[in-house]
């Protein structure tokens, strides 16, 4: 399955004072990681992906590689 390089799939908006940090945490539904198949209906798309955070699709700042597996909770 090809999916687009790169979809939103949670955001909040932070503001952080220069020199401070702050933790932040952002949930991702597990139906955004599935797609539409003719065939089965709605298919958790299993395997390696890409999570990228950041101030916009351009400006990167980290990014994590996380694995979806085929088990409890899928569609």
């Amino acid at each position: 399955m090809q999916f687009a390089p790169k979809a939103l799939a949670a955001y909040e908006r932070v503001t952080v004072k220069p020199g401070r940090s702050k933790r932040v945490t952002l949930h991702i539904a597990l139906r955004q990681l599935h797609y539409w198949s003719d065939k089965s209906g709605w298919t958790l798309a299993t395997g390696r992906r890409d999570v990228l955070v950041g101030a916009s699709a351009r400006g990167t700042k980290l990014s994590q590689q996380v694995r979806t597996t085929a088990g409890r909770g899928a569609h």
